[in-house]
């Protein structure tokens, strides 16, 4: 008898059931080096500290494909074998269909609780995943699918770049009100500007284009939001600034927009990044005798930069976030998992506001 044969084991996920999974099996264009294959659920080993989850809907990330064509802004690559290939995707939500010995009877390891779950080897882009419990959380029933699926990863980012945004503030910096946000509109920007507000933090939004200011401003009426497109945008900054120090931008674009940013900021500041989409390369020739730093954000270190308080913390946070203010978690479009190839491109729409979802 295996180790977690003795729990329940509802029918919907007996071992000659099937399970569908996106696999990747070489770095490329997503077009090219992804398929959908379908095996056997008897081939998903459930330790003893696992849990079994079915899950329904899971977020695409730009990082996600970065990580797919083997970009530089996606990180380092790991190797992948062409026999077993590489499943994508760290976060989804879904129903657990069984536990590990270890784990069993504890909340919220039951059978059918419904969860989130945020894990390096998640392998999300799955019908069907197996996670350590460790990575695995209860989600509140006031929080939908739709947010649930996108709540860890963008929320843990937004507050680590605060985090870091404020460790870098000069000493002499006082209460500075002010932040620069770039692409204000993406998912986890948007979390930026809302968490920070609810500290007290003033925002001063930007986006590429005066229709993209439009429908911003919309949906965040009380926070100045300017258009890099206008001839005047660096003054409309200073204006809101009204000559207050600027200490902390962040940005997701970077490229030669990083000469931009740092011709509005205020010396000894710094630019937190967690992105890269801009192109060319920026004269940083200026930094260092303005004392300006570039400061880079990544999840993929979260694990290291946090102890496990910090990390539930942070856990806690996101979930508060979902409950309280659901409108920061939008959602652009859905496909279905058949349909991944439709759901990257649209990833990378001009236009996009909110995060696009894959349901099973």
């Amino acid at each position: 008898m295996s180790q977690t044969s003795e729990y329940p084991f509802p029918a919907e996920a007996r071992s000659n059931e099937n399970f569908t999974q996106i696999v990747q099996q070489q770095y490329g264009e997503p077009r090219n080096v992804l398929t959908l294959v379908t095996k056997s659920l008897s081939e998903l080993a459930v330790g003893d500290g696992d849990v079994l989850i079915r899950v329904s809907k899971r977020a695409i990330h730009p990082g996600d494909v970065h990580i797919l064509r083997g970009a530089s802004n996606g990180g380092s690559r790991a190797p992948i074998s062409p026999e077993i290939g590489r499943v994508p995707g760290f976060e989804g939500v879904g129903t657990i269909l069984r536990v590990g010995a270890k784990i069993q009877g504890t909340e919220p390891f039951v059978v059918g609780q419904r969860v989130i779950f945020f894990h390096g080897a998640a392998r999300a882009w799955s019908t069907h995943v197996v996670v350590p419990a460790s990575a695995v959380f209860a989600v509140p029933d006031s929080i939908s699918d739709d947010v649930a699926a996108q709540l860890l990863i963008n929320s843990i980012t937004a507050l680590e770049m605060l985090r870091t945004g404020h460790d870098s503030l000069p000493r002499d910096a006082g209460l500075s009100p002010f932040v620069l946000i770039t692409a204000a509109a993406s998912s986890v920007n948007r979390l930026v500007a809302g968490i920070a507000l609810g500290l007290g933090v003033r925002p001063i939004l930007l986006v590429r284009s005066e229709e993209g200011a439009v429908k911003l401003r919309a949906k965040s009426s009380n926070v100045p939001v300017i258009s890099t497109a206008a001839n005047n945008w660096k003054d409309k900054i200073a204006s809101e600034l009204d000559g207050t120090p600027l200490y902390c931008a962040f940005d997701a674009v970077g490229g030669v927009f990083l000469n931009d940013i740092a011709s509005v900021l205020s010396d000894g500041a710094t630019i937190v990044s967690v992105g890269w989409q801009g192109e060319g390369t920026p004269d940083l020739s200026m930094f260092a005798p303005r004392g300006l730093a570039i400061k880079g954000v990544s999840l993929g270190r979260w694990g290291i930069n946090n102890d496990s308080e910090q990390r539930a913390k942070h856990v806690e946070t996101a979930i508060k976030l979902g409950v309280t203010s659901p409108q920061l978690f939008e959602v652009e479009a859905q496909y279905n998992l058949s349909d991944f190839q439709l759901a990257i491109d649209h990833v990378f729409r001009p236009g996009k506001s909110g995060v696009v979802i894959l349901n099973s």
